[in-house]
């Protein structure tokens, strides 16, 4: 089965702290489940894997930790480097005011926050979001290729 490359760029740009999210070779599925229910999924051997049907995500866990060859752990938020995405747009704005402000909002701690009210503020917002879904786009087209995953648009 084929990865979605728009549901797969979604979920690497909406990672949450504390969940790993996954795509089955098999189905073509991308799932995410908390640290918690993978340790859980660990403990439980084959017996209890009837225990686990009754709940969703340990469910899932327990197919990820019993197939973990059929799965591909997703890139976590370090290795998608959204900050190297705002450092890109910054610099490739044409208007050297916008860049400046861009430039300053992203030094520093909270650089994430003033950031996007920076972009907000000048009127880029638009324009920065397109950039950072094409980016996200490109990352997981990129990340199927090296994984040896098929994907369709």
């Amino acid at each position: 089965m084929k990865v979605s490359i728009r549901e797969l760029a979604e979920e690497m740009a909406i990672q949450i702290e504390g969940f790993r999210s996954f795509a089955d070779r098999r189905t073509g599925k991308i799932l995410s489940v908390s640290e918690e229910a993978l340790v859980r999924a660990e403990e439980l051997d084959v017996e209890d894997s009837e225990y686990a049907g009754q709940d969703e995500e340990l469910r899932s866990a327990f197919d990820v930790y019993a197939n973990f060859e059929h799965y591909e752990e997703l890139p976590d938020l370090f290795d998608i480097d959204e900050y190297g995405m705002m450092a890109d747009f910054t610099y490739s704005r044409q208007d050297p005011c916008v860049g400046e402000l861009l430039a300053a909002a992203i030094r520093g701690k909270g650089a994430f926050r003033r950031f996007k009210d920076t972009v907000q503020r000048v009127g880029v917002s638009e324009e920065w979001y397109r950039y950072r879904d094409e980016s996200m786009r490109r990352k997981a087209i990129e990340w199927c290729e090296a994984n040896g995953i098929a994907y369709e648009e």
